[in-house]
């Protein structure tokens, strides 16, 4: 499911024309990082013991991805109910369907 929903959250904040995404991740945590990972973020950075956790101190990563064309300037972003609902509405349906395909086999 996490795949899912970071393909249509990933393709709705493209649309609203943001650059750039950031991942905070306290760690260990092997899977978001790697989920972060598949979808093309790069590690930019380590805080050290910033999280408190469980009764131990974590450490938190950051992971960017960028997704605007750096040689030109950016467009203004668009508000989220400045996309039309039908375009978001088919974003979310491919990320249901991605889903339950490698799911269920539907």
């Amino acid at each position: 499911m996490g795949s899912a929903l970071y393909r249509a959250l990933i393709e709705i904040l493209r649309l609203q024309n943001f650059q750039n995404l950031y991942g905070i991740i306290g760690i260990p945590n092997d899977a978001s990082v790697a989920l972060h990972a598949k979808f093309g973020f790069e590690t930019i950075g380590r805080y050290h013991e910033t999280g408190y956790k469980l009764g131990k101190w974590h450490d938190v990563v950051i992971m960017e991805k960028a997704l605007g064309d750096k040689s030109c300037p950016p467009e203004a972003v668009i508000p989220v109910t400045g996309i039309p609902i039908e375009k978001i509405s088919q974003i979310l349906a491919e990320g249901k369907n991605m889903y339950l395909q490698k799911n269920i086999g539907e």
